[in-house]
């Protein structure tokens, strides 16, 4: 009798021995098992929706999913299962209308419930199986933490408080959550501008507001911790359901928009579309130098002011600030449509650069840097890379009523909505582009337009193709180490350099 009492005592207690020890063996934090807990609940709530498709379900059948819950009704007359996360204990509950409601612990890679110790796939395999009969379901697959980059960790560098000092940490590798999606091994990174000023809380009004709304979310830190960098080239590790294009150990060139996670770490999930395949003959170093500098030009000189292969050899463009990342790369996309002619302000010390690159150099430092302009003149395209005294000269040189257009990359707008907030901040940069767009175009005919780096699916295509047939060729300042990284920060911040800033990840 004794015997029996403390079987059943021990038998009774056991969930609540393996929880504990369960808890202190967790080496993932509270945000780590959030992302596991959104991971699981997307992968169900895809799997259950495909069921109409693949089984004879009734025509109530429902599936929903937001916020961190997935309901699945079955019909009126069977009920709906309720499957939510709870974060702060590190759960997920399930609420069925066969067994009720469980608790589901993270056990190994294993959504599992302790207290019946089944898991979430396996209660779920049994009981859809029952009311689809039928066993071609399979639950483990979706429920299972399959992705290994889980228990893995990589190396990266953020920012932990804008503006403050940079750190080199290990991180959960990020998961593929859409199934456009690639996990990709970063071989080497550029640094950008943008990068050394995001870092400091440029934009962070703005981009806030957009990755909120993109999930769902209120959260004023949602940028921080901030990883930089918004291009690379790299090796696919991984692939979504929906990738086409690219498979495992593909190399890769990619771009990634200002709302993600950077490409300064070892790994970073990209979308299909903003990635291209790196031409044999062309270095992971050299492959990382055009992305985001590539779709900033095709942003103001495509997009904006529409010069294509078409048009190039008629049009004539002036770019101040030639000397730069952005610069060099327009000079040589506009080269390689043949176009007319392209003339570029930069420092002395730059003008062998840029005549290799086949454009004409004047020293905007000159006095006579006006009247050189204006005789290789008039321009069709004015591109603003970098801001002084001459820029806001450059409806002298611009052709009258030809529809000529001035695009500038120096926007108010991220400045203006971290100032005053997002509505206010909107409404100033509208105003004082109105005032200086407008007088422009009533007395000359001339546009005036804003650009801002955005990926270009086309502009990545088309790249790839200039650097197999070497029409292109990156103009690199200098290659850092992984772990120079902060340095590299500093000297892009600046802006004295030539060309573009690399980090090589395979040194550190």
């Amino acid at each position: 009798m004794l015997k029996r009492r403390l079987f059943t005592v021990l038998m009774n207690t056991r969930p609540f021995l393996k929880r504990r020890y369960l808890s202190s063996e967790a080496t993932l934090s509270e945000d780590e098992y959030e992302k596991l807990a959104d991971e699981t609940l997307n992968k169900l709530a895809d799997y259950l929706d495909s069921f109409p498709d693949k089984f004879s379900c009734d025509r109530e059948y429902d599936v929903n999913s937001s916020m961190g819950v997935v309901t699945a009704k079955i019909s009126q007359k069977m009920g709906t299962y309720v499957i939510n996360k709870q974060t702060p204990n590190r759960q997920i509950w399930l609420s069925s209308p066969l067994s009720g409601p469980k608790r589901f612990d993270l056990v190994g890679k294993k959504w599992t419930s302790t207290r019946d110790d089944i898991s979430l796939d396996a209660l779920l395999n049994n009981e859809f199986r029952k009311i689809f009969q039928t066993e071609k379901i399979d639950f483990s697959e979706w429920s299972t933490i399959a992705n290994k980059s889980w228990e893995k960790r990589m190396s990266t560098w953020v920012t932990k408080q804008f503006d403050g000092d940079m750190e080199k940490v290990e991180m959960p590798i990020p998961t593929i959550e859409k199934p456009d999606e690639l996990l990709v091994k970063v071989k080497a990174a550029s640094v950008n501008p943008i990068d050394t000023v995001m870092r400091k809380g440029y934009g962070r009004q703005l981009c806030s507001a957009v990755k909120n709304f993109r999930n769902c979310s209120m959260d004023s830190t949602i940028l921080l911790p901030f990883i930089g960098g918004r291009d690379c080239s790299g090796i696919v590790e991984q692939i979504g359901g929906n990738v086409k294009r690219f498979k495992k150990d593909d190399k890769v060139i990619a771009v990634v928009d200002p709302f993600s996670s950077g490409t300064h770490a070892e790994f970073v999930v990209v979308k299909e579309s903003n990635c291209v395949s790196k031409p044999t003959n062309v270095s992971y170093i050299d492959g990382a130098a055009f992305p985001y500098t590539a779709c900033t030009a095709w942003s103001a000189l495509v997009s904006i002011a529409r010069i294509n292969p078409y048009n190039a050899a008629s049009q004539r463009v002036l770019i101040h600030g030639g000397a730069g990342g952005v610069g060099t790369t327009a000079v040589q996309m506009l080269k390689a449509w043949n176009i007319d002619k392209v003339v570029v302000t930069c420092s002395s010390d730059c003008f062998n650069t840029m005549q290799k690159l086949g454009a004409i150099p004047i020293n905007y430092k000159s006095a006579e840097a006006l009247e050189k302009l204006i005789s290789e003149g008039p321009f069709d395209v004015v591109l603003d890379c970098a801001q002084s005294e001459l820029t806001e000269q450059s409806s002298k040189v611009m052709g009258l009523w030809r529809n000529s257009v001035h695009v500038s990359l120096s926007s108010p707008l991220l400045d203006d909505t971290d100032r005053y907030g997002i509505l206010f901040g909107i409404a100033s940069t509208g105003v004082k582009y109105f005032l200086k767009a407008t007088l422009p175009i009533v007395r000359r005919g001339q546009w005036y337009s804003y650009a801002f780096f955005a990926p270009h699916p086309e502009c990545m295509q088309q790249i790839s193709e200039f650097l197999k047939d070497g029409k292109m060729k990156p103009v690199i300042d200098q290659v850092f180490k992984y772990d120079e990284l902060p340095i590299a920060y500093e000297k892009v911040l600046k802006k004295k350099g030539r060309g573009k800033t690399i980090i090589n990840m395979n040194e550190s």
